[in-house]
């Protein structure tokens, strides 16, 4: 006879390993080192965009106010992904929302595929009268 097991260490493995992306990421996303790095490539070619004549038309500025104009174009851009840096810390936590919602489906789906294979009549054996209300599931938690 064939035994089926629920694999609940496998998927509490799962869960904990999204907890432990989720805790590094966003520890690290606090690191100044980190938030360095990242803003380092975001503007490593932002100094020749705001300055190329694709995108600017320098003869509607003197040299010097040319050059004011591209470094206030900079603090801004620069201002503006610090910002969004921030703020990705909210996708992050989305992100990991989803990955763990994800885990437990895959961990119910299991379930169900284990009492299919094992004794399909389990499902058939709850009713009404083993339903709780959310108030009583809220006193017992």
């Amino acid at each position: 006879m064939e035994t089926h097991v629920v694999e609940h260490l496998v998927f509490t493995g799962k869960l904990s390993d999204v907890y432990l992306f989720l805790d590094y990421s966003l520890s690290a996303m606090d690191e100044p080192i980190v938030q360095k790095k990242a803003l380092t490539k975001w503007m490593q070619a932002v100094p020749d965009m705001v300055r190329d004549e694709r995108f600017v038309n320098k003869t509607a500025f003197s040299e010097k106010k040319f050059e004011a104009f591209a470094l206030s174009t900079e603090e801004k851009i620069k201002e503006s992904y610090l910002k969004k840096f921030n703020e990705s810390k909210i996708t992050v936590l989305n992100l990991s929302l989803v990955m763990m919602c994800t885990v437990m489906e895959l961990f119910f789906e299991h379930v169900f595929t284990v009492i299919f294979k094992a004794d399909p009549q389990t499902l058939l054996a709850l009713s009404k009268d083993k339903n709780i209300t959310l108030e009583q599931f809220m006193k017992y938690s």
